[in-house]
């Protein structure tokens, strides 16, 4: 499986940033470039692992990074 979450002691799934990234393509694929299910599967499959993944929008510590304010 491309995404295979880690389980945590109480049953729950924990999901790398990777496993999130692979997720929102599959999602792109899915509903903004209207592929079937195995359309998008058949494609994650021919593309290169560095492809696979998403682009975030941006990283949290940008976004939670203080301005310079005088």
């Amino acid at each position: 499986p491309m995404v295979r979450p880690q389980r945590m002691a109480n049953d729950e799934r924990r999901y790398r940033r990777d496993d999130v990234e692979i997720l929102l393509k599959i999602k792109t694929l899915l509903y903004d470039e209207g592929y079937t299910i195995a359309g998008a599967l058949k494609k994650m499959k021919a593309m290169p692992a560095a492809q696979r993944r998403a682009p975030m929008v941006a990283d949290a510590a940008a976004t939670c990074a203080p301005t310079a304010s005088s």
